[in-house]
């Protein structure tokens, strides 16, 4: 089978590559021994089935109220069966019933949970089938499902909170864009009639004003294809992995943002490495797991150095001491506690809760900013219009009398 790759070098830059192997740890396997940390790996073959799947059929709300139902209906006593036939008659849309009565099929034909579905790994994630794994091995599947449904509802809860925090920013912003499009494209040009003899004998900001929207009215339509192009190769950039670790560096570097963007991170990693531990999944695996939920390229190529010191029995918590640019002197401590007191995993699930904590307190600081920096930047540009214009005409009177 073939299976396309993404791993990092030593250095930091991003590889992307195709090999054939028989398995997916083979080809991890070949990867580590060139020096590369893997990041991603898929299988090509089902590659494009699978992406459909995850487009249309599971956004993260469907996919917590499919697995919290289906516990809830084996807590009551229903067979796994039955349970996923009721939950494929009242699925929300056509595909998440199609999933569910695919994954059906597979177990009625005798073929455990996890089995079924595997087929759908990349839409659900190696997290959920690892913990459906767990949950089967230590029969207790009922309390895995529900755990698993609590976690991805934080995960819900956790992004939601990022994106509705950023739309009142985002309009604040498309406001002032379209108010000084406005402005310059349609009601400075109107006083150029009553402008245009005065020449010098007009003050400075309103002959800045009078040729900045001149320029604006003449090249408004090149400006236009420029933003747009501009946008375009901006927008592909960022998609090919040198583009998307650039705006990574920028953005980590950024007083406020980038601690947010790492508090981020650290309460994503601790909340599935903690949730695995607890439902008995092996640490390495659990570490290999975790890392994928990891979104800062150089966080991840950092926190990938756990698993080989894991292996040759160094503790976690001297490993993050070498991390000092990701995690907190508090977290190292804690996590020596969890390892001590062997409550590792209830260690990390408390630091989740602390960290997302922290990830709604650093937006709610970061907006507290940005909001009236926005107004004030807004205000400040249509005020030096407006003042530029009434010195105009203030200076018409004088030129006329």
């Amino acid at each position: 089978m073939e299976y396309v790759y993404k791993a990092m070098t030593h250095q930091g830059a991003v590889l992307e590559g195709k090999d054939s192997a028989e398995s997916p740890e083979i080809v991890v396997g070949r990867l580590k021994s060139r020096g590369l940390t893997v990041l991603q790996i898929e299988a090509l073959s089902s590659q494009d089935v699978v992406v459909s799947v995850s487009k249309s059929a599971f956004p993260l709300v469907e996919l917590c109220r499919f697995t919290r139902d289906l516990s809830v209906l084996m807590r009551s006593g229903l067979p796994i069966e039955r349970a996923l036939k009721l939950l494929s008659e009242t699925a929300s849309n056509a595909a998440m019933g199609r999933f569910i009565t695919d994954v059906r099929q597979q177990v009625k034909q005798g073929k455990p949970l996890s089995q079924a579905l595997a087929p759908y790994e990349k839409s659900l994630g190696t997290f959920y089938l690892s913990m459906v794994k767990a949950g089967e091995a230590s029969g207790r599947m009922v309390e895995v499902l529900g755990t698993l449904a609590e976690y991805l509802d934080q995960l819900r809860l956790l992004r939601s909170n990022v994106i509705s925090a950023m739309i009142y920013p985002a309009i604040l912003l498309a406001f002032a864009v379209i108010s000084i499009w406005v402005m310059l494209g349609f009601v400075v040009p109107q006083f150029d009639t009553l402008f245009s003899d005065m020449g010098d004998a007009l003050p400075l900001p309103t002959r800045t004003l009078m040729f900045v929207g001149d320029f604006f009215s003449r090249y408004a339509v090149y400006l236009l294809v420029g933003v747009v192009l501009l946008g375009t190769f901006l927008w592909k950039w960022l998609k090919t992995a040198q583009g998307h670790a650039s705006l990574q560096a920028f953005l980590t570097r950024l007083p406020l943002i980038g601690s947010l963007l790492i508090t981020l991170e650290i309460a994503r990693f601790t909340r599935t490495l903690g949730t695995l531990l607890a439902k008995g999944v092996p640490m390495v695996k659990a570490l290999d797991i975790a890392l994928d939920t990891l979104s800062l390229v150089k966080m991840k190529h950092a926190f990938a150095q756990l698993i080989p010191a894991v292996k040759s029995g160094r503790a976690i918590s001297d490993t993050l001491k070498e991390f000092k640019s990701f995690v907190t002197p508090t977290l190292i401590q804690m996590v020596r506690v969890g390892e001590e007191t062997g409550r590792l995993d209830a260690i990390l699930l408390d630091l989740s809760a602390l960290y997302e904590a922290e990830v709604a307190v650093k937006i709610k600081r970061l907006l507290t900013l940005l909001e009236p920096a926005l107004i004030l930047t807004l205000g400040v540009v249509i005020a030096f219009m407006v003042v530029a214009i009434l010195l105009g005409i203030l200076s018409v009177n004088d030129f006329i009398f």
